[in-house]
């Protein structure tokens, strides 16, 4: 027989979701536990690693990330390349860029020293449930299988999330594919975050470079289901992207020193992310910024308030989904005025990079909009669709 352990809530996933549903769960009062498949939390590295706005998060959430974790402090713009080598204006931004490595590890310490227990090389095999309410799961830890029950289970474990299919909670079917290097020996600006467009070597989507001090970067492409051509690997994608103009002499010299790949959601976020029983939070309810694939921010946010209702919940002895939905409505009503919009820039942008003719005069004649777009939303998006209209009408 399994050995069974019992709690108020439980954490699939430490990664930054996770943590912050860990602690806000335990400051909540809430018995918690968080579970982590790997055995080195923040390892491998699957992410372009930036931040935006990482320090109006930590107040938020009432935490002081380790400076030891942030690689580079002091992003403050974005600039546009298309496929030809054309430059946007400059977009003004405030973004760092973390160590993966290390900042997934401290935010597990805050939920720690918040009271969360945690076990790692820990992984679910199935939930727990009666009828349509989960009530923990079977988990494989080092070896030994047991049984955790829990009144909450909060599924932050990420884009092929286990929790959401065995609770039945349906997600997007649009996802993207990512395929990255770290760089060290860049020629580059390290306060500047450079994307590129074009289709022979991002088709549907952007290339992305983080950099992470004067001379490195997290560089990479994202393409589509469904863009990846026949026969064609994204290894050749980035191979081609590696002869850019603009960025053949910024990766000159360069060497790689990591490869990360990735999968993330490029979608509307889960249908419902909450349950009898049970809620998805970060990647796995696909609370993501769709048009361009970050997740580290609403990770951390969503997280935070999952794990505050949960300990709600399990307080007032009610873990109803009508119980749990009030952990829909926070997010929606609060990161979600961020989230919901990027669904249709997203749309805007596919349309945007259908041919490197547009792509190329779109960068000329809107860049810096269409970059306040793809980070804002709301209030951008009508200016690029009206710019898409009249070139439709001249080139069609």
């Amino acid at each position: 027989m399994p050995t069974v352990y019992n709690y108020d809530v439980l954490v699939v996933g430490c990664g930054p979701a996770g943590s912050m549903a860990g602690m806000a769960a335990a400051r909540g009062r809430a018995k918690t536990l968080i579970i982590e498949k790997k055995k080195d939390i923040g390892i491998p590295v699957r992410c372009a690693e930036s931040v935006a706005g990482l320090h109006v998060y930590e107040k938020r959430l009432g935490i002081k990330v380790d400076p030891a974790s942030i690689s580079n402090d002091n992003v403050n713009s974005m600039v546009l390349y298309s496929p030809s080598g054309k430059e946007s204006g400059a977009h003004r931004i405030k973004s760092s860029i973390v160590e993966r490595r290390l900042f997934d590890k401290d935010l597990a310490r805050h939920a720690i020293r918040a009271g969360a227990e945690l076990l790692i090389n820990t992984r679910a095999l199935d939930v727990l449930k009666e009828g349509d309410v989960v009530h923990g799961i079977k988990a494989k830890s080092d070896g030994e299988e047991i049984e955790i029950q829990a009144k909450v289970v909060i599924g932050a474990d990420g884009f092929v999330s286990n929790i959401a299919r065995w609770s039945g909670m349906k997600r997007p079917e649009l996802s993207f594919q990512c395929y990255s290097f770290e760089f060290m020996g860049l020629k580059q600006d390290p306060n500047t975050i450079p994307i590129f467009i074009g289709k022979t070597f991002c088709p549907g989507a952007h290339v992305w470079w983080m950099p992470k001090g004067p001379d490195s970067a997290d560089v990479g492409i994202g393409v589509l289901n469904g863009f990846l051509g026949k026969n064609v690997s994204l290894r050749t994608l980035f191979k081609n992207f590696m002869a850019h103009p603009v960025a053949s002499q910024m990766l000159a010299g360069a060497t790689p020193t990591a490869r990360m790949t990735g999968t993330t959601w490029y979608g509307a976020p889960a249908d419902k992310t909450y349950g009898n029983g049970v809620l998805l939070a970060g990647d796995a309810g696909s609370i993501v910024w769709v048009a361009h694939g970050a997740g580290i921010a609403m990770s951390m946010s969503s997280g935070y308030l999952a794990g505050q209702a949960a300990a709600q919940a399990v307080e007032v002895g009610d873990v109803s989904a009508r119980s749990l939905s009030r952990y829909e409505t926070s997010w929606k009503s609060t990161i979600g005025k961020s989230v919901l919009p990027q669904v249709e820039s997203a749309r805007v942008f596919r349309e945007l990079v259908a041919t490197d003719e547009m792509m190329d005069q779109a960068v000329e004649d809107i860049g810096t909009e269409v970059l306040a777009m793809l980070i804002h939303g709301r209030g951008y998006i009508e200016q690029v669709k009206e710019w898409l209209r009249e070139y439709r009408k001249k080139h069609c």
